[in-house]
Formats: C-alpha cells, sequence, structure tokens
C-alpha cells in the first residue's frame, strides 16, 4: 500500500510539472465573483446594496499566531502573523487601534472568542469591513464528531492538541462571527485543513485558505525564509504588487487571487528541486467568494506622481544629472542636447572616416586610435542650448527654475554659456550648493576663456559665483586642464569638498583628476593622469585609461573612488575593466583589489572586460554596494557587488551561486539590456532602490542573428528600478511583473538617471530620467522627465 501511495503522488508530481504554471490547469476551484452571483439568487436587500467608497468605510482586523502545538519548525507561526500585521497597518485605510494582535499566550480560546463577540462587535456596523486571520495548527474532526464540525483549532491554552471542549471548532467560529454586523466579512486560514472548514462559508464572506481539499495538509518543506508562502505572497500583494489595475487600491479580489496563484506557482518551483522526494506535494490555496461586490480592502501606502515631462517643458533637455537637497529644497540639473543620438552616433562613426583621410588635422586633438569619441564628445556640446537647474519644493508642491532662461536668479541657460551642457554634479557644502558642469573645449572657439568644466556655487539659489571657471577668483576651467571637460563626481571627506573630473586626453598626459579644496575657493589636486602616478609598473604596462572618476563614496572613514576604463584591447583584453581606488588622507591613494570572478584571485572589471565603469556607490548595512556599468555596445548586463572592507560578494552577477541567466541575481537583473546600475538610494526604512540604463548600440555591419545592422541602430525597454530589503529583490518598474511598466510607462525613458530620498528620512524617492535614443525608429522624443513616488 505504501508503494501505491509512492508511485501516486510521484505521477502526480509529474502530470503537475508537465502541466507548468497554475494559470494552466484548474485544481482548486476558483469562485469568482460571477459565479457567486449566479449562486445568491435572492431579493434580500443585503446583499444588493451599492458599494460604499473605501473612505466611508471603517476597518477592522483580528490577527492570530500560534507556535505551540505546531511541531513543524520550517514556519514560524507568530513571526508571520506579526509580519502581516506590520504591512496591513501600513495601508493608508488602516488604523493600529483598530486591529487586534493576538500572537501566542494571548491567543487564548476565551481571548480569541472576545475579541470577536466583544471587542469586535462593539466596533464595527454593517458597512465596515472585518478581516480575520489565523495562523496556527488546524486538525481534522473524526467522522463521529461531525455534529460538532469538520476541524478544531488549537488556541495556546491547552495541554494537547488530540480534540477537547477547549479547542475551536469551525461551526464555532461561525456562530462568533454570526454576531457581528458587518456584511464584509474577509477570512485567511493559512493553516492545514483550512478548506474543510465549510460551516464558515456564509453569504457575504470571502475565504482564502491555505491549502484545497486535494492536497489538505500544508508543505512542511516549502516555505520561504521561514514564513508560509501564503502570508509571503499576502505581504507581497499588499506591498502593491496585487493592485492589478494600478488604481492604488487592493480588492479583496486581487488580493487573494495573487497570493493564491503565487503561492501555487512557487511550491511548483520547490517541487522541481526536490525531484528525488516524490512525497512533497504542491500547495494550492483555495478562495470562497460569497461577497456580492467587489471590495476594496487596502489603500496602498505610496502613490506615484509625475512632477514635470518633455524635458521641463523643452525637448532639448533630455536627461537629469546632479541632484541634491539644499535649503529644503531638492535641486535637479540637467543635460541639454539637440541631437538626436542616432545622429551622435553617426557623427562618431563618420569621425573614423574623415580621420583616415586627414589624419594631420586631427591629430591636434590627440590620439588618432581614439580621437573619433573625444572629437564626437565634444562636437555632442556643439548644439546645447546649456543646462538648466530646477529646484521643487515637497511641502508647496511647486517646481521653479533656478539657472535658465527668464529664471528666478536671471543666470541664464549653462550659467551663461551654451557650452556648459550638463549640470553633471551638484553637493551642499558649508552651506553652499555647488554645481559642476560639462563643457568642452569646443565652446572655446566662441569664447576663448571659457575652457573646461566649471564649477559654480549658491547660498540662496539665486546669487551665483563661480568657483573655477573663467570669472573663478583662483582657479581656472578645467582646473587649469581643458582636457577636464566634466566634473563628473563630488562628494566631502576629512571637511574637504573633493571633485573628480572626466577627461578624454588618451596620451600618457590625460586621465581623469581629482581636486580637492577646504573652502570651495582654493582648490589642491590630488590625483593626476587617471591614478597613474599611484600605480606599480605592472598596472602601468597594462595601459588602462581611467577616463572618468566615475563617482565617489566614504566608507569606514576611507574616500572611494570608482573609475571609467575606457582602454579596450579586442585581443587580449589588456588594460580593460573598471577600477575602484580608496584613501585615508585624500592624497595618498591605493587601489583596491577587485575579484576575478570568484576564482580567487584580482583583475579589473570584477574578471570582466565589458564592466568597464563603476557607475555608482552606496553603503547599505554597513557594507559597501558598488553599481557596475557594461558597455552599450556589448550583449552584458550590469552587476552589483558588496563590500565588507575586507571580501567581495556578489550580488547581481554571473557569479553567484547557482544563478541561472534569467534569474533576478543574474547579471541585468537577468536582463542583459539592463545596461548601468545607473543610481542607487537608501530610505528611512532601510530599503536599498536602484535604477538601470537600458538599451543597446548596433554597430554597422555587426551581426545580430539575422539582422545586418548597416546602419547604426538602438534599442532600448526603457529603464527598470529594483528595491532589496537586505534578503529579497522586488521588481518596482519592470514589466509585466512590477508596480509599474518599464521606463514608467516610456519606453525611451531608457535610464533612471537620478536618484534621491527627498525630504529626507521620508521614505519618498524622486527619479529623473535619461532620453537617448527612441525605442521605434522615426518617433519623435520628447525631453526628459521627474517622478515622485511618495508615501501617504
Amino acid at each position: 500500500m505504501k508503494k501505491i501511495t509512492t508511485y501516486y503522488k510521484l505521477f502526480l508530481v509529474l502530470f503537475l510539472l508537465i502541466f507548468g504554471s497554475f494559470s494552466q490547469i484548474s485544481i482548486g476551484t476558483n469562485e469568482t465573483l460571477d459565479q457567486s452571483k449566479e449562486i445568491l439568487d435572492q431579493d434580500d436587500d443585503i446583499f444588493q446594496e451599492d458599494p460604499v467608497s473605501i473612505d466611508e468605510r471603517n476597518y477592522f482586523a483580528i490577527i492570530i499566531g500560534i507556535d505551540e502545538f505546531d511541531n513543524n519548525s520550517n514556519f514560524n507561526n507568530t513571526d508571520t502573523a506579526l509580519s502581516f500585521y506590520n504591512q496591513l497597518i501600513k495601508g493608508h485605510n488602516w488604523i493600529e487601534e483598530n486591529v487586534k494582535l493576538l500572537l501566542n499566550e494571548d491567543a487564548t480560546k476565551s481571548n480569541i472568542k472576545s475579541s470577536i463577540i466583544d471587542w469586535l462587535n462593539n466596533l464595527e456596523k454593517q458597512d465596515d469591513v472585518v478581516l480575520f486571520y489565523l495562523n496556527g495548527k488546524t486538525e481534522k474532526l473524526s467522522f463521529q464528531q461531525k455534529s460538532l464540525g469538520n476541524t478544531y483549532s488549537i488556541p495556546f491554552d491547552v495541554s494537547d492538541y488530540s480534540y477537547a471542549e477547549d479547542k475551536i471548532t469551525d461551526k464555532e467560529f461561525d456562530s462568533w462571527f454570526d454576531t457581528l454586523d458587518s456584511h464584509h466579512l474577509s477570512i485567511i486560514l493559512d493553516t492545514s485543513y483550512a478548506s474543510y472548514m465549510s460551516s464558515l462559508k456564509q453569504y457575504s464572506r470571502t475565504i482564502l485558505t491555505a491549502t484545497g481539499s486535494f492536497f489538505p495538509k500544508k508543505e512542511t518543506s516549502i516555505n520561504y525564509n521561514g514564513k508560509s508562502i501564503l502570508t509571503h505572497f499576502l505581504i507581497k500583494g499588499l506591498d502593491g504588487y496585487a493592485d492589478e489595475d494600478n488604481n492604488g487600491i487592493i480588492d479583496i479580489n486581487e488580493l487573494f487571487s495573487f497570493s493564491k496563484i503565487n503561492s501555487y506557482d512557487f511550491s511548483i518551483q520547490q517541487m522541481k528541486f526536490n525531484l528525488l522526494k516524490p512525497s512533497i506535494h504542491p500547495q494550492i490555496p483555495k478562495i470562497y467568494n460569497r461577497h456580492l461586490n467587489t471590495l476594496d480592502l487596502y489603500t496602498l501606502p505610496f502613490g506615484w506622481k509625475q512632477l514635470t515631462d518633455n524635458g521641463f517643458g523643452k525637448q532639448s533637455n533630455y536627461g537629469t544629472r546632479g541632484m541634491e537637497i539644499f535649503n529644503g529644497d531638492l535641486y535637479i540639473g540637467t543635460q541639454n542636447n539637440m541631437m538626436s543620438f542616432s545622429q551622435k552616433q553617426k557623427l562618431e562613426y563618420n569621425s573614423f572616416i574623415v580621420a583616415s583621410a586627414f589624419p594631420d588635422f586631427y591629430a591636434l586633438f590627440g590620439d588618432l586610435t581614439h580621437l573619433p569619441i573625444r572629437f564626437g564628445l565634444h562636437l555632442m556640446t556643439f548644439v546645447s542650448q546649456g543646462c538648466e537647474i530646477w529646484k521643487y519644493n515637497y511641502s508647496t508642491d511647486s517646481l521653479s527654475m533656478v539657472v535658465g532662461k527668464n529664471s528666478d536668479s536671471d543666470m541664464n541657460a549653462g550659467f551663461g554659456s551654451r557650452f556648459n551642457a550638463a549640470a553633471s554634479v551638484m553637493k551642499e557644502f558649508q552651506e553652499y550648493l555647488y554645481v559642476g558642469t560639462w563643457n568642452t573645449p569646443i565652446g572655446s572657439l566662441i569664447n576663448p576663456d571659457r575652457k573646461g568644466c566649471e564649477l559654480w556655487r549658491t547660498a540662496d539659489g539665486i546669487h551665483w559665483e563661480q568657483v573655477v571657471g573663467h570669472s573663478a577668483p583662483f582657479t581656472m576651467g578645467g582646473f587649469g586642464n581643458p582636457d577636464n571637460t566634466g566634473a563628473w563626481s563630488i562628494e566631502i571627506f576629512n571637511d574637504c569638498l573633493y571633485v573628480g573630473t572626466m577627461n578624454w586626453d588618451f596620451s600618457n598626459d590625460g586621465g581623469c583628476e581629482v581636486w580637492r579644496s577646504f573652502d570651495g575657493l582654493h582648490w589642491e589636486q590630488v590625483v593626476d593622469h587617471g591614478f597613474r602616478e599611484f600605480m606599480s609598473e605592472e598596472e602601468l604596462e597594462k595601459e588602462a585609461i581611467n577616463t572618468y572618476a566615475w563617482t565617489m563614496e566614504e566608507y569606514n572613514n576611507e574616500l572611494y573612488m570608482g573609475t571609467f576604463n575606457s582602454r579596450l584591447w579586442h585581443n587580449n583584453e589588456k588594460g580593460t575593466g573598471c577600477q575602484l581606488w580608496k584613501t585615508m588622507d585624500g592624497v595618498n591613494w591605493q587601489k583596491v583589489a577587485l575579484p576575478n570572478g570568484m576564482n580567487g584571485d584580482s583583475k579589473d572589471g570584477f574578471g570582466e572586460a565589458e564592466n568597464y565603469g563603476i557607475r555608482s556607490l552606496v553603503i547599505y548595512n554597513d557594507d559597501l554596494y558598488v553599481g557596475v556599468g557594461s558597455s552599450f555596445f556589448h550583449d552584458h548586463g550590469c552587476e552589483i557587488w558588496r563590500y565588507d572592507g575586507t571580501d567581495w560578494y556578489p550580488v547581481i552577477s554571473d557569479e553567484v551561486a547557482g544563478v541561472q541567466e534569467t534569474d533576478v541575481n543574474y547579471d541585468g537583473f537577468g536582463n542583459s539590456m539592463n545596461k548601468y546600475i545607473w543610481s542607487m538610494t537608501v530610505t528611512k526604512d532601510n530599503t536599498l532602490w536602484v535604477g538601470t540604463g537600458n538599451g543597446q548600440v548596433y554597430l554597422p555591419f555587426i551581426y545580430d542573428g539575422e539582422n545586418d545592422h548597416r546602419f547604426i541602430d538602438t534599442e532600448t525597454h526603457g529603464f527598470e528600478i529594483w528595491s532589496f530589503n537586505g534578503e529579497e529583490w522586488s521588481p518596482i518598474i519592470k514589466n509585466d511583473i512590477g508596480l509599474k511598466p518599464n521606463g514608467l510607462g516610456d519606453a525611451s525613458n531608457l535610464g533612471a538617471r537620478s536618484m534621491i530620498e527627498y525630504p529626507k528620512n521620508s521614505g519618498n524617492i524622486v527619479i529623473g530620467t535619461f532620453k537617448l535614443f527612441n525605442p521605434s525608429p522615426g518617433e519623435s522624443m520628447d525631453g526628459c522627465e521627474l517622478w515622485l513616488r511618495y508615501i501617504l
């Protein structure tokens, strides 16, 4: 008999695996709203009432978690119930004093009964919503005990789990619920044999059970980090993922359906990993809907708001750059360029041809091998109208121009020069807001004095003073070097302001530089020639070219700098890959060894040449998180690595143990189109937010399957945003599975270029987008967008 049972279960497992996801099979029938209406063919007015809005109702809940007598060590019922409670009271329509939590010793039979027929019955009314949640141990009653009910649940204050009058039968629960006036009772039974509690299946009630009649017991070996999978997906659903129609309100059908489907699918996936254990069965929740109308259950504790579109009213503002909070306002800098990305790429490509024909002319600009990129970048600013700076105030919900034509400060765009194409970095330092720009030598043809990047500061947003540039008191533009075309990173360390540059001079005299100031006026150089002075002879032979000092962060009393290494040797990858540097005093720098994958040695680029730049750095849970950018020309996704000051750990990478190409922990969050970790920030609830740059550039005559790219082609699906709570990644902006689609509904939003928590410690995040090329050729392209995800 035992063999027959085992073979039967093995056959069932194979059957379920063959026939796929929950949506393809109908085990655990879901009685939908329409089916309920057919069943409820009656004239009783109490079931024909018009829906009441969520703001006109009160919401009450009883949440119970009991570990006693549940011998399954894989579950922690009280922690699971507490997690559900914590998520529920985040809802804008749920008040903490209207939710009673009974855990272990508080969950006695008398307390549970009193909570329903006394506490709850004295508060709720006919139109109010009542939610009852139970996570504990439930058993079947024997056939001889059917007159008492079908099941009994075990409270805390009993001596054993065999049936006696100190247990709670489903008939008793039903009689207690019958004392309530509410016509909107939702019941969640996260227990074994929950589907057998048929006494509860009464009109005006909607019930979600952890199991169905086919597999009535919860699978003990399937859990999610110690929590039951049903409650895990209930919590995830309440976090916004069950809001199928994106209206900011989760109704009972959305929540129960989301939790049911995902619980089943997760259990199937776990079974696939345990094929040698045929005794493992799927967990198939079941929904019983006896509620006539849709029932709004949960108002999301956050919302989305678009603050501006189309480049703040100027199409040529195609990206946000620097973003900083100053005097309570959020300042946003733009990147301004009137040329489409495809035109830029064609210009860059054509410069290869011109360089071959007129080498003597282009030799004036530097190394011929790398000239087209350098010259193309300079020409990009030639068609700029000049960067702008805007500020947003959350309290007044107002947006105003700070730098630009007819701005509050009367400072024209680009600080008076249209060749200042980007307000690239911002930082508050000693009661001033500092703004660095991207400028190029092309501008000097019109104004010979304005060469290289500039740095400006203001104390009030109205009056601006140049501290690096043509009118600065001590330091000329580009910190005295016109090849320092961009101020590309900025940070405060040991009471000094540090600025890292972008420098496309590929000679031995070129490469990024780092400067510092104790007062914002007097500047001292601390890094020259792309860190070459700190490299060993062996490293110098590799000919790495750190053109960008791309990002900075203070960590463990040291300043870290991530670079973009633009050297690309196609044959042996010599000198390729990003680098990370650190300093304790700001003057002496040391290269941080990056792991060569998980091979035990070290290599630039975390062992992969495509990892050409460290795009973002942030501290999270006392570790340094390093966001890596890959080239838009390669078929390789971005990566994230974690550093504790000694050891490295892959977070988003093909080096994560056991990871598959479609897994969220794989390169690019499982999507090779995600090329950049373009922005990272941490909010007050200890959530890490990550924004990507999403796109691919196809060069001429390089084959992609059947496509022969005879011209420069581009593709993007729109940026993604992911959040991390220290254990699990959640898709926030992601087609099909996120709260919002890629690019926040606009695929031309290829990058979440800027992201910051604003106001400070609010939990809100502001996202600035980047539009570099169109998702479809021939479409017109608007400017960048600014979005706010706000906490209610």
